[in-house]
């Protein structure tokens, strides 16, 4: 099935037809040629989108109404797309087209114009790229399209991809029903399923990778899909393919995975594989739902190794390959066994590329081109003998990947030998890439070479069948014949294809050394047959070749060499043909380019064309020119721009062309005219001479001059912002002012709303006009006649544009062709009518071309713009349509639509065609060519696409060519250039003009040889003459000196080279030095103490010192921020001190001024105490109810518990005595043993700094023994001399054994490591000496060398001893010689030895006196020898005795080291796994510190607010004292019995009009918060309505009252009621103060509560957070209670037993001390002693409660009885219950008044004194009130940004939160805080509901009852029955009720805590 039947599929189930232009998803368009724009990939459309089902009711309303209410792909998250998952049903398709890049543009050309004729290409080194559909067909993909191949027929069937990018992997069903293709693109890749074989698009898969997937597969059942993604993201995901949902994902790795599969056997298991890893996977189900769980494979002592591929065998082992080619055997995530041939060999050379498992034998293939079987049971049961195999590692012994120590060899990896079954070779140059089993079939198999082959293998037959040939790699080129249908291909594995793309065959193929690079055909001026091409290769070969002339029923031709040249040294970059044939250029990568003329044989018109050969052409190499940059295209004139006035008219006086006149003025030119494009973007114009012109004999190379090099640039002007009228001669330079337009941006700047998928919108392209200028980079050029060439360059936008130009006339172009990338390569078709041209990103484009719509002199602008083409094509299409119209014809689309012969459209010029059939990866189109009638035209890319298009448009042509009757004159075959190390061109021949150059030298040096020669022979026969002359007549040999200079010449000469050998000896020296300092500074200089041995003496014992490393580059500066830990990590309890310290301050702040108020009142009644008993009364009733109110605050609470309880039961807990087991369930780690990474390092540290200072310690030790050694030796040689001495004395004296050997030890070289580098002379000297001896050796000298040493030996140490007492190599220096020669001889009984009494018999001229002093002396001699040697012995045992000690301490040492080694390892684990948990910790930690910080602001803010209610209460004290300082002062005017008194009094009492003062109090100047401004505006409102209705009142008292005004009686005193009226203001103005300060009350409560209700909320999140600490805590332990714990025993200390004996397995075993099992067992009898005593208090107070219950009932009932009596009393005394209170309140005492005023004069005194004070401490909280507010509200700022910052944190962790978090944390609790938040703000808003309702209640009150003041927490109410007067209070006119301020103080803080 083509292509184009694919798209015939009918519509079903209601799909829309494709190409509806009025789709809402086909909107966004793509411009890409010039003319109207094309449409851009469109955003999928969603399963059930309008577009892809236009019926609802077939899939159901909920996917229609899920589905169609937003954008199709482009939701907000991924989370949001997956939230509604609907199955789709089984007979739903998408349609294709919805996917498609669809065109509305009127330039396109019909749909069926082109189609994809077939493809001869094929992407060899792709793996997973062959699936067999059926018994015949064959899927693969190539580029981006879909190729089915019928691999008997090799018919093709073909299916693009549905947009643009190309195909990254596919996979197919395992019922073969479904087919699933990977895209690769940009952005935003889908993997589509589609059914087989009707190709409807069934399933879309989005989202599951971000640039591509790189592998797809199925599972067994056919389910679901694994698919791996591209780079950047690696991501594996599992889908629910059906469901188009996601089951699970996580990145598979960080590096290209090449693999991936389930497991045949279960679905919940996966494996992986790619670049240097191999990973397992498995489905896990967790607390937190289904995860993917990835293990990486561990390759151990195997080298690391790509892994491409990999079975799992049925029991759950996984068989991988390696590069190695070894087999690698998988268990458990390690590798069991690599396997391998006999010796060892690998079971392929080379790289496996293939492993399957069919019928119990394991296939295997690989790059060396065989197929081997091998046993399944062989393999699965392959292993390593233990014994052979090496030790593995333990844990820590060795770095992962590394081979741990090994005593006798290096480990190597586990190798199991096998042998196979059976090997097939398939060929020697054959690398297989894939295997895939045929169906229906056992036993045969397709194999994909990545040479370029597909091959079909029979197991059975071992028959090998080539199916077909294609390239290996990438296309480098591809051209067809200029008058045959064949087709040839160069590609990059250097192979040439000949194609008879007609009947789809490979007609001839042929392979050159290094890869193709470029090829083009020679033109029919010099091949009339059209098989002669010219191709170009990487190693800068150029080949001539010719092949069989296609068609004619020829099948199988052949290539065949023709000429061969190397004119460059590397790559063939482009190669350029003139049209006429006669010149031929070459250009290369090493910034050359070479010219060649063609000279071929002219034949008469009668006579047949011979072919094109060496024997009837001859090409002559011209020579070369070097460039800046390398040229990448060069293009031939095709007419020397001779040919301009068959295409345009000449005005020859404005002819101004001066370089095509020429030398006699005629208009031609002596050469070639070509351009050279380079890779700098630049263009150049040259002009090749004529061969007689150019002078090519010494030297290829020619002059720049000679070739008229010229760089050709676009000439732009800029741009003109206002049009101005300009003359005719101008009319050129401001053409382009016509289209103004903004000024030139860079591609980074243009806004992204104007850029789709990297390229610019039409509109854009509009808008930005002209966007090329003079420095626009030139990628690509083409010749046309007249002068005129079509040039590819890069706007400022990075687009690329194809402009046409004209030589002469810069500053015009013509707008040919747009498109977002680079182009690549162009041309025109044989016909000139189609323009051909590839792009970079695997773009095609055939666009229709004439040459007439390109000439300059019919466009009068400058450079043409995108707008102004289009406007250019709108009036070409129009007269085109009204041309059809006139014809009586349809519309374009319509006619186009409507014929079945696409040929006889007429021609609409601009129309174009773009494919995509290349990868946009790698697929750049490296060459695009057209044949000889136009009908077809190629593609070539480099992922191996080679595609060849049917152009409907055009009919298919005969050639009309014969072949050549005569064959080609048969001779010698030209030899091929095959080394490639063989000279170019230009080194040829200047390698042969040196050659001539050396030869004439050695020529000339000869002649001069001789002259010298005979010159020294005369010379010397004039000397033999001067000697013959007599003495006298010889002439001196002075005067016979040639030349006196030269020996001093010759010294000079001497000392240069003396001291050059010097520098060179130096600075090799130097360099040796280099090495050894550092290794010194690498190895040494860290070290503390370096390794020395201290030997013995005697014995065999040996000590040495531990190897140590200085602290400063271990600990020292390590330790030091281990500070800032501490501190951070004892912040939590800083911050719990802090709160501690700061509520007891506060309770005893609160405590104290209850106290001082308490004294306060006491001392007000005190002075009233004596003076009356009515005072009396009143001070013993304020007594008592201070009492009552202290007795009922400490009344205890019912939950009260006493703190002695509390504290007992704490002391109990800590210290219970028992041992908390961290394993237990309910075990809570104690805050002081919680620990975190900084904590555990810090420990580390700790231990490794303990183990330095033991290890420094034993050290000093031993050098301390060392240097005592070394004493001893000293010790030893001097009594070596007094033994010398006395031997020597003993000798004279001819005692017989006096002679004797001394023994010398010696410090082993090993005690001093540090003098590893002093050398002394005696070194040199010995080193000369052997030197001289090994020199001697070797010529064969059998003398011995001085001092007789051999030359065996090596450079000594100066510590060396002779050779007579030398140790051998394995005995100890210190043990040098036997300590029995230095025990004397045993006297005989006389006391003298036998030897001596011989000799004094020997002596008899002695006297007998001289004997005796002889003897004597002997004696004493032998008695100082013997001491001597004793105290030796004796220091030398004792030194022995204490190297022996040392080394039994080292012994211990050591232990206990290997043991801190053990407990450094277990921190070590902690500490790692302490850090995964840090981020988590620190969070948790700066949360605490948050959470108190904030209820520390929060105490801080209430306390400021109670200091503000107690000022509050003080002012009021201060209110009401003036107000009753104007009543008394009021009483007094009016005094007693006087008869205006009720006048007067109302007078006083008359509330009048007049304006309000508003005093600012501290609270008002204060700066509220938000909530408190608010909540004090709303008070202000309520306050003013109550003024209101207080006006109101007081005009209808008015009204009420007498018709009296406030003139004064006339019998009364002006003056007092001036007094009286002054009074009244004063009392006005008192209670207006009153009334304020009651509002500001008012306003600090509302706050007050605000915070309490904001403390009861942090103290919530406080313990929250505790709680979240606490569990985390505990997360930590059992985290760390996972970890294995080494504890030494002994077999004694295991007490674990079961049946009197060991069990086999001790894990619920317990290891314990034996001191704490004895402490729990004396806890037992102690706890039961305390429970005995609990148990007898508990009894005594119980009888104490009772006794206790028993008392208070009496009192209560002595109570009631004195309650009655008292009422009794004031029945019988007044007849009523009366307040006793407000009856002495209306008693009248003039004493008590004349006191009072003497008592309100003094306070008035001293309250001035406070005022005073006050007004400076009021000055003063002020300024701090001020500091506080500004500090309290920037703390409040950085709250907010705190909390918005931890909320934009935890919306982006959750946002990027994947299956394989880490930590979810709780999710309980977040439900139930989340509750708990609803339910508080449910309060809340019933709170503020029942606020509003009594706020309405008040306002409609007439009178108001101020609340009482300062009631802080407590809501206490007073009865409101109660009689004002009754309580103490002032009853003012409007019914303002205070209460009483003199007998009961306000309430406190305290007592509204307590009250709470």
């Amino acid at each position: 099935m083509s292509s184009r039947d694919a798209g015939k599929e009918s519509p079903a189930r209601g799909l829309s037809a494709p190409g509806n232009g009025d789709n809402a998803t086909t909107s966004t368009k793509r411009a890409t040629t010039v003319g109207n724009p094309v449409s851009q990939p469109i955003p999928l459309p969603a399963s059930g989108d309008a577009v892809a089902s236009t019926s609802a009711a077939q899939m159901g309303d909920a996917i229609t109404i899920a589905r169609d209410s937003g954008p199709p792909l482009q939701s907000s998250s991924r989370a949001a797309s997956q939230a509604l998952v609907v199955a789709l049903p089984d007979d739903f398709f998408y349609d294709k087209e919805d996917f498609k890049a669809t065109d509305v543009s009127a330039t396109q050309m019909p749909e069926k114009s082109l189609s994809l004729f077939y493809n001869f290409g094929f992407e060899s080194y792709r793996r997973n790229n062959l699936h067999f559909l059926n018994e015949y067909t064959v899927l693969t993909a190539v580029g981006n399209v879909l190729v089915f191949i019928n691999v008997k027929t090799l018919e093709q069937d073909y299916m693009p991809g549905l947009r643009d990018g190309a195909i990254g992997s596919i996979a197919v069903h395992p019922s073969r029903k479904y087919i699933a293709v990977g895209e690769s693109c940009d952005s935003s890749p889908n993997i589509y399923i589609f059914e087989y074989p009707s190709l409807k698009l069934y399933r879309v898969l989005r989202e599951g990778a971000e640039k591509g997937y790189s592998n797809l597969t199925f599972n067994a059942a056919g389910d679901k899909i694994a698919s791996v993604g591209m780079d950047p993201d690696y991501m594996l995901t599992i889908w629910d393919w059906k469901r188009e949902s996601v089951i699970l994902r996580s990145k598979a790795f960080s590096q290209d995975i090449y693999t991936v599969a389930f497991s045949p056997e279960s679905d919940g298991q996966l494996t992986t594989s790619g670049m240097g890893h191999i990973k397992f996977w498995r489905m896990a189900s967790t607390f937190t739902g289904l995860k993917l769980q990835g293990y990486i494979g561990k390759f151990g002592l195997s080298e690391l190794t790509d892994i491409v591929t990999f079975i799992q065998l049925p029991d759950g082992k996984v068989l991988s390959s390696t590069e190695t080619g070894n087999l690698l055997l998988w268990d458990g995530g390690m590798i069991k066994c690599e396997l391998a041939t006999k010796g060892k060999v690998p079971c392929h050379q080379g790289p496996i590329e293939v492993i399957t498992l069919v019928d119990g034998e394991v296939f295997t293939a690989g790059e060396d081109g065989y197929v081997r079987i091998w046993d399944l049971d062989t393999i699965d049961s392959a292993d390593v003998a233990t014994d052979a195999a090496p030790q593995p590692s333990t844990p820590g012994s060795a770095p992962e990947g590394e081979a741990p120590a090994a005593t006798s060899s290096v480990p190597q990896a586990r190798v199991c030998e096998i042998e196979p079954l059976d090997e097939i070779q398939i060929g020697k140059d054959v690398k297989i890439k894939s295997m895939i089993r045929c169906l229906g079939e056992n036993s045969e198999y397709l194999i994909q070479d990545a040479l370029g082959h597909l091959f079909s293998l029979d197991i059975q037959s071992r028959g090998i069948e080539k199916v077909m040939s294609f390239h290996s790699g990438s296309v480098a080129s591809v051209d067809s014949s200029p008058s045959s249908h064949s087709m040839a291909s160069l590609g990059a594995d250097g192979a040439l294809k000949l194609y008879d793309y007609i009947t789809k065959a490979v007609i001839a193929t042929a392979t050159y050394p290094g890869g193709g690079t470029t090829m083009t055909y020679l033109p029919e001026s010099l091949d009339i047959y059209g098989c002669t091409l010219a191709a170009g290769f990487a190693n800068g070969v150029l080949r001539i070749i010719s092949h069989t002339v296609a068609g004619h029923g020829v099948d199988d031709a052949e290539f065949k060499l023709q000429f061969v040249f190397k004119p460059h040294t590397t790559a063939i970059t482009s190669i350029g043909v003139s049209a006429d044939g006669t010149h031929l250029a070459t250009t290369s990568a090493d910034k050359t380019v070479f010219f060649f003329k063609i000279d071929a044989t002219q034949t008469s018109e009668d006579e047949t064309p011979a072919a094109f050969s060496h024997f009837t052409a001859r090409i002559t190499p011209l020579g070369f020119i070097t460039l800046d940059s390398v040229p990448v295209k060069l293009s031939f004139s095709p007419d020397n721009h001779l040919n301009i006035d068959e295409i345009e008219p000449i005005d020859e006086n404005a002819f101004e062309d001066p370089e095509a006149m020429g030398e006699n003025g005629d208009q031609g030119v002596a050469g070639k005219r070509a351009f050279v494009v380079l890779d700098s973007g630049e263009l150049v114009s040259l002009i090749v001479p004529e061969p007689a012109a150019i002078d090519n004999s010494l030297s290829y190379e020619l002059p720049k001059e000679q070739l008229q090099l010229k760089p050709w640039k676009l000439d732009v002007p800029p741009v003109v912002t206002a049009a101005k009228p300009v003359a005719k001669e101008e009319e050129l330079s401001s053409a382009n002012s016509e289209a103004p337009g903004p000024p030139p941006e860079t591609p980074e700047s243009r806004p992204e709303s104007l850029r789709v998928n990297g390229r610019l919108t039409s509109a854009a392209r509009k808008a930005h006009g002209l966007v090329v200028d003079t420095t626009s980079p030139v990628t690509d050029v083409m010749y046309l006649e007249g002068g005129y060439f079509l040039l590819s360059l890069t706007n400022k936008d990075g687009e690329a544009e194809i402009r046409a130009c004209k030589y002469s006339t810069p500053r015009q172009s013509r707008l040919v062709l747009v498109y977002k990338a680079k182009f690549s390569d162009m041309r025109l078709s044989t016909s000139g009518k189609y323009l051909l041209a590839g792009a970079v990103d695997g773009m095609s484009c055939v666009r229709k071309f004439r040459l007439e719509d390109i000439l300059l002199y019919r466009w009068t602008g400058g450079h043409e713009a995108y707008s102004q083409y289009c406007k250019a094509f709108e009036a070409e299409a129009t007269q085109t349509a009204a041309l059809r119209a006139s014809n009586g014809k349809p519309d374009d689309r319509d006619y186009a639509d409507s014929q079945t012969d696409l040929t006889i459209m007429e021609d609409v010029p601009g129309q174009y065609w773009f494919g995509h059939a290349h990868s946009s990866k790698s697929g750049r189109v490296t060459s695009v060519a057209a044949t000889f009638d136009d009908s077809f035209f190629f593609t070539a890319g480099a992922d191996g696409g080679l595609f060849v298009w049917r152009i409907m448009l055009e009919r298919i042509k005969s050639s009309g060519i014969d072949p050549p009757a005569d064959p080609v004159p048969v001779g010698d075959p030209v030899a091929d250039i095959l080394e490639p190390t063989a000279y170019a061109l230009q080194d040829a021949k200047i390698k042969s003009e040196k050659d001539k150059e050396l030869e004439d030298a050695e020529r000339k040096k000869q002649v001069t040889r001789q002259y010298m020669r005979e010159l020294r022979m005369e010379f010397l026969k004039l000397v033999a003459e001067n000697e013959k002359m007599p003495a006298e007549e010889q002439l001196p040999r002075s005067a016979l000196t040639v030349d006196p200079d030269l020996r001093s010449d010759i010294e000079k000469e001497t000392e240069k080279k003396i001291e050059l050998v010097r520098k060179e000896l130096e600075w090799i020296s130097a360099k040796e030095s280099v090495i050894p300092t550092k290794l010194r500074k690498r190895f040494l200089d860290p070290l503390q103490t370096e390794r020395l041995e201290v030997h013995a003496f005697r014995t065999s014992h040996m000590v040495t010192t531990f190897r140590t490393i200085k602290p400063e580059h271990a600990l020292d500066v390590v330790l030091q921020p281990l500070g800032n830990a501490e501190t951070r990590s004892s912040r939590a309890a800083a911050f719990a001190l802090e709160n501690s310290v700061g509520a007891q301050n506060k309770e005893g702040r609160l405590e104290g001024q209850d106290h001082e108020l308490v004294a306060q009142t006491n001392k007000a009644g005190k002075g009233l105490d004596a003076k009356n008993k009515l005072e009396a009364r009143k001070q013993l009733r304020a007594q008592r109810a201070i009492k009552w109110k202290e007795l009922m605050d400490a009344k205890p609470d019912e939950n009260y518990e006493d703190p002695r309880d509390v504290a007992a039961i704490r002391y109990a807990e800590q210290h219970m005595g028992d041992y908390k087991l961290k394993t237990g369930e309910k075990y809570i780690v104690p805050e002081s043993e919680r620990v975190d990474a900084d904590k555990k390092r810090r420990q580390i540290l700790l231990l490794k700094d303990s183990v330095f200072s033991l290890k420094e310690n034993f050290n000093q030790s031993v050098l301390g023994i060392k240097e005592h050694k070394a004493a001893l030796i000293e010790q030893i040689r001097t009594g070596n001399e007094q033994l010398g001495t006395i031997n020597a004395e003993l000798e004279s004296l001819e005692v017989g054994g006096a002679k004797q050997s001394l023994w010398t030890p010696t410090m082993e070289a090993a005690a001093y490591p540090e003098k590893r580098y002093e050398v002394t002379p005696a070194d040199i000297a010995q080193l000369r000496k052997d030197d001289k001896q090994a020199v001697s050796e070797a010529k064969g000298n059998q003398e011995e060398g001085f001092g007789g040493f051999g030359g065996g030996s090596g450079v000594q140490s100066k510590e060396t001893p002779p050779a007579a007492a030398a140790p051998t190599a394995k005995s100890r220096p210190g043990t040098v010689g036997s300590m029995d020669r230095l025990r004397p001889h045993t006297p005989d009984p006389l006391g003298f030895p036998a030897d001596i009494e011989l000799d004094l018999l020997k002596v008899p001229h002695k006297s007998a006196l001289q004997l005796r002093e002889e003897e004597i002396r002997i004696k004493q001699l032998l008695y100082k020898r013997d001491h001597i040697h004793t105290a030796i012995n004796q220091a030398v045992e004792e030194f022995d005795k204490s190297l022996h000690m040392l080394v039994k301490e080292k012994v211990v040492l050591e232990g206990d080291l290997k043991s801190a080694d053990i407990k450094l390892l277990l921190l070590y684990r902690e500490w790692v796994l302490l850090k995964e948990f840090e981020k988590h910790d620190n969070f948790l930690a700066d949360k605490l510190v948050q959470k108190r910080s904030e209820k520390n602001d929060i105490d801080n803010k209430i306390k400021e607010c109670q200091e503000k209610l107690n000022g509050k209460k003080s002012d009021i004290e201060v209110v009401i004292k003036n107000e009753k300082e104007v009543q008394e002062e009021f009483r007094q005017i009016v005094g007693e019995n006087n008869k205006h008194d009720e006048f007067l009094t109302k007078i006083f009492k008359k509330k009048i009009k007049r304006s309000k003062k508003k005093p600012k109090t501290d609270s008002q100047n204060a700066d509220q918060d938000g909530e408190g401004e608010v909540e004090e505006e709303e008070d202000n409102d309520d306050n003013d309505d109550m003024d209101d209705l207080d006006e109101e009142e007081s005009v209808s008292e008015e009204n009420d009252a007498d018709d009296a005004g406030e003139e004064c009686p006339s019998d009364y005193d002006p003056a007092s009621f001036a007094r009286i009226l002054a009074l009244r203001e004063d009392r006005l103005d008192q209670e207006d103060i009153l009334v304020e300060i009651q509002k500001t009350v008012d306003v600090l409560k509302k706050e007050n509560d605000a915070l309490i209700k904001k403390e009861k909320i942090s103290d919530q999140a406080l313990r929250t957070t505790e709680n979240e600490i606490q569990e985390f805590q505990t997360q930590k332990q059992q985290k760390l209670n996972e970890l294995d714990v080494v504890v030494p025993l002994r077999l004694h200390q295991l007490q674990y037993l079961e049946k009197q004996s060991l069990p086999a397995d001790l894990s619920g075993a317990l290891v314990f001390m034996n001191q704490g099992l004895a402490k729990l067992r004396r806890r037992i009898k102690e706890l039961q002693q305390e429970k005995a005593d609990i148990r007898r208090q508990h009894k005594e107070l119980r009888k104490m409660h009772v006794s206790l219950v028993k008392s208070r009932k009496e009192k209560h009932a002595k109570l009631q009885e004195l309650e009655a009596r008292a009422v009794d009393v004031q029945m019988l005394k007044f007849g009523q219950i009366i307040d006793l209170e407000k009856l002495e309140r209306m008693g009248v005492n003039k004493n008590a008044d004349e006191l009072r005023e003497k008592l309100a004069k003094e306070d008035s005194k001293r309250l001035k004194e406070v005022e005073e004070l006050q007004v400076e401490v009021l000055k003063l909280r002020e300024e701090l009130t001020e500091v506080t507010k500004d500090n309290t509200v920037r703390l409040e700022q950085l709250v907010d940004l705190t909390d918005t910052k931890q909320t934009l944190e935890e919306g982006l962790n959750a946002a990027q939160l994947s299956v394989t978090a880490e930590y979810s944390g709780p999710q309980h609790r977040d439900i139930v805080e989340r509750q708990h938040l609803i339910s508080l703000v449910q309060t809340q808003a019933q709170e503020i509901d029942d606020l509003k309702r009594e706020i309405e209640m008040l306002i409609r009150k007439p009178m108001r009852q101020l609340p009482p003041i300062a009631r802080g927490r407590a809501h206490t109410t007073v009865p409101p029955t109660a009689d004002p007067m009754s309580r103490g209070g002032l009853v003012t006119g409007q019914g303002i009720m205070m209460g009483t301020f003199e007998n009961r103080s306000m309430p406190t803080t305290v007592e509204t805590v307590a009250i709470e």
